[in-house]
This record gives C-alpha cells, sequence and structure tokens, in this order.
C-alpha cells in the first residue's frame, strides 16, 4: 500500500516537485480507485437490470435479488475505502502517524468507536437482512404501523414505499431489533373449518 496503487508507482510525475508528487500520486490513485468503482457498478447495474426482469417473470427469487443488491455496494464501498488508505500511504508522513495512532490505540479505538457506533451497527445490521432475508425487496411489510413494499435494501438503511407513493426510510439496526410483520412470506398452512354439532344434553 505504501508503493500505491501499480498505475500510480509507474508514472514518475516529471516535472513536479518533491512536495508535489505526493499529492499527485494520491490524485491519481483516488481517480482510479473511483474509475473502476464506476466501471464495477456500470456492469453490475446492467446486470441487475437483466436480474429485475427475471425477478418479475419469476425467474430469480426475491432472496437473490435482496443479496445481489447489498453486495453490489458492499463491493463499491470496499473499492473507494481502499482506493482512499491507497491515496493516504503516498504521503511519507502517514506512517509516522499511523504509527501514533496505534500507540494511542485504546483512546482512539474509544473515540472512534463511539462516533461510529450507530453506523456499524447499522451496517451489522445490513449485513444480517441479507443473511437471514426476514424482508427482501419486492417484500410488503408493516414496521411501527407503517405498511408498505421494501423498495430497497441498502447498507445502513432499508426503503418502503407505501401505498400512498410516500418513501420512508428506516435505519436497518432498528428494523433488525424491532417487532416486523411480512405478508409476502408465505407460510405452508391450510385453512381448515370443520363444523361439529352437538346435541345440548351432551
Amino acid at each position: 500500500m505504501d508503493q500505491g496503487l501499480a498505475a500510480a508507482s509507474f508514472f514518475d510525475f516529471a516535472g513536479l516537485t518533491p512536495e508535489q508528487q505526493p499529492w499527485a500520486r494520491a490524485a491519481f490513485s483516488v481517480l482510479v480507485a473511483l474509475l473502476i468503482a464506476w466501471s464495477v457498478d456500470f456492469a453490475l447495474l446492467r446486470r441487475g437490470r437483466t436480474l429485475a426482469q427475471a425477478v418479475t417473470r419469476g425467474e430469480l427469487s426475491a432472496e437473490v435479488d435482496t443479496r445481489l443488491r447489498f453486495v453490489r455496494r458492499l463491493v463499491l464501498a470496499s473499492i473507494v475505502i481502499f482506493g482512499i488508505a491507497v491515496a493516504l500511504g503516498q504521503f511519507e508522513g502517514f506512517g509516522r502517524l499511523a504509527t501514533s495512532l496505534l500507540a494511542s490505540g485504546a483512546i482512539a479505538a474509544a473515540v472512534v468507536g463511539f462516533a461510529a457506533r450507530q453506523t456499524l451497527a447499522n451496517l451489522v445490521a445490513g449485513v444480517m437482512i441479507a443473511i437471514t432475508q426476514p424482508v427482501r425487496v419486492g417484500d410488503w411489510v408493516t414496521f411501527e404501523d407503517v405498511y408498505g413494499e421494501v423498495e430497497d435494501v441498502r447498507l445502513n438503511y432499508t426503503h418502503l414505499r407505501t401505498p400512498g407513493n410516500q418513501r420512508v426510510i428506516i435505519p436497518n439496526e432498528k428494523l433488525a431489533s424491532g417487532i416486523l410483520r411480512n405478508d409476502t412470506l408465505a407460510i405452508d398452512l391450510i385453512d381448515l373449518e370443520v363444523s361439529l354439532w352437538l346435541p345440548y344434553t351432551t
């Protein structure tokens, strides 16, 4: 990571001063990461349209569609985070800064953990929702008196669309820990009504 992306190392950025070169390499690394993320997103989006049509035709289950949507966003976030990390690695002082932060890791972990607690909780809950599938894209659900269709399951939030065409955004951590009624999930039960007449003397 200290050497940056291979492409960034290939270019020596001749004509720039030693102070400018790390910034140029960092910008180049971020640009390459964004281009890769855009290319991957474009390919996955085209594939997603095909899969959405397959879901409509009944050729693909809603469970698979929900997982693929979540994986797509997870891949994009990973590419962008990796690009930012590579960009930061272009600066010589970043290594010393990382060492200093590791030396005071307990304080840094406490501060960062407290600040990002809710975000991380939503992310972990989103992963669990994608795996366990209590809700799927296209399901009609009721959550805290809100009734609507699951429009999308994202990294941190789940989007519902009500019959009145209103969008309700629910944090995944709240959705995973709350009581949810899914009206789409079928239960393999058969309703059977039996009438039994008994005389009054019994």
